[in-house]
């Protein structure tokens, strides 16, 4: 379990973009379980649509992704000062949005790596809510120093 502390250690992200709330499961090398409560207040809800406010889909990808990069630096065992790294998207394919995410839902993301190697990082990423799949996205990621030399041996 890491806490919205522990996950600030991880990523550079911060309010108002920062997208996760909790991881609950992690196994370097291999998966990640994490959550994001939506808020009414959250930035994107109050004009996205005032009548019948919903996620936007490119919000719910932006989960996807920072729960990727967590995976991909516990992977390469990087914490703390994040100024010398940055893993960044080089794709989104296969993208599905199947139902929208409502606020005061909770949004569980699990993220499973494909492929990596020393530069890219396919991984294969969805999104439930109550356990059912509203998202589902495979994301390449690219690695910068100096994660190339560390992510190497995967």
């Amino acid at each position: 379990m890491i806490d919205l502390e522990g996950i600030k250690n991880i990523l550079p992200h911060r309010e108002p973009m920062l997208m996760v709330d909790r991881v609950i499961d992690l196994v370097e090398g291999d998966y990640i379980v994490a959550e994001k409560t939506i808020s009414e207040e959250e930035y994107f809800i109050k004009g996205h649509f005032p009548k019948m406010p919903i996620v936007p889909g490119v919000i719910i990808v932006e989960a996807i992704g920072q729960v990727s990069g967590i995976l991909i630096y516990k992977t390469a065992g990087l914490e703390g000062d994040q100024t010398e790294r940055s893993a960044g998207f080089a794709g989104v394919d296969k993208c599905r949005f199947r139902s929208p995410v409502f606020p005061n839902e909770t949004m569980t993301i699990t993220v499973k790596i494909d492929k990596m190697n020393n530069r890219i990082c396919k991984l294969i990423g969805s999104v439930s809510v109550e356990g059912m799949i509203v998202t589902e996205a495979n994301l390449t990621m690219v690695n910068n120093n100096p994660l190339n030399q560390i992510m190497d041996k995967y």
